[in-house]
């Protein structure tokens, strides 16, 4: 199944990760290549540094937009039987979908951006010919290992999205998240009110709410978010099964 979808979607896949590397390389190419000083601030600035943000930006947004069109075959009218009536079990359709859109798009990206950051380092090591600045982009860092894992959180939401919207899914998903949001603001909002009402000392929502975010452990957060990408993806599961039967 993992590789049905790779082939179903492969040109469209490519096509995007050329493009976004090509707009990262051309982003350093102007900002890291032609307006440094060769003599002067280059020769002291992390080439590496410069792609990694735009990197993982594109990591981030192509992996959702990736992941929001993992079920469109679903979604066509012309096209649903052939996916309903493949050899192969929910579960198994499941996890393929799931597998490629995350597990395997990330370690993809990742090897990208390794080789990416590589050629960009090479070129500027020869160019200045300076070699003590080189270095790799490293995935295993603090702050990229966070950003997988906000990926893959954002992804079990959009992969829901992707299941249960017939067309755009992707800007659907991101409207229900936004309408989302709004709704929790105003209800947090009442309630605080409600609550400061009847408060006989001073009350400040967002000083307790700050307090509250700051004083709750770190592994209580990571907990809690699994639990909710777990609860999203058993949603969509069963939106899935409820398809293949239908």
């Amino acid at each position: 199944m993992a590789v049905r979808f790779w082939k179903l979607n492969q040109k469209s896949w490519l096509t995007g990760l050329f493009v976004a590397a090509g707009l990262i390389f051309s982003f350093w190419l102007l900002f890291g290549f032609y307006l440094f000083d060769p003599s002067g601030p280059a020769a002291a600035v992390n080439m590496t540094a410069m792609i990694e943000g735009p990197a993982m930006f594109f990591y981030l947004i192509g992996g959702l937009a990736l992941t929001s069109m993992i079920f469109s075959e679903v979604h066509t009218s012309t096209r649903a039987h052939q996916f309903l009536t493949l050899p192969a079990s929910t579960p198994e359709k499941f996890a393929a979908a799931w597998f490629v859109t995350s597990l395997a798009f990330t370690v993809f990206t990742m090897l990208a951006i390794l080789v990416l950051s590589l050629v960009v380092e090479l070129i500027t090591a020869v160019r200045l010919w300076e070699w003590s600045q080189f270095s790799l982009f490293n995935p295993f860092s603090g702050k990229h290992l966070e950003s997988i894992g906000n990926y893959f959180f954002y992804h079990s939401i959009f992969f829901l999205g992707a299941v249960y919207f017939r067309k755009n899914n992707f800007l659907n998903t991101v409207l229900v998240i936004i309408v989302f949001f709004i709704g929790m603001f105003i209800l947090i909002g009442i309630g605080g009110l409600i609550i400061a009402y009847f408060m006989t000392t001073d009350l400040s929502l967002e000083v307790h709410l700050s307090e509250l975010g700051d004083n709750l452990p770190g592994i209580i957060q990571q907990v809690f978010r699994v639990v909710v990408m777990v609860l999203l993806l058993f949603f969509s599961y069963l939106q899935l099964k409820n398809k293949q039967i239908a």
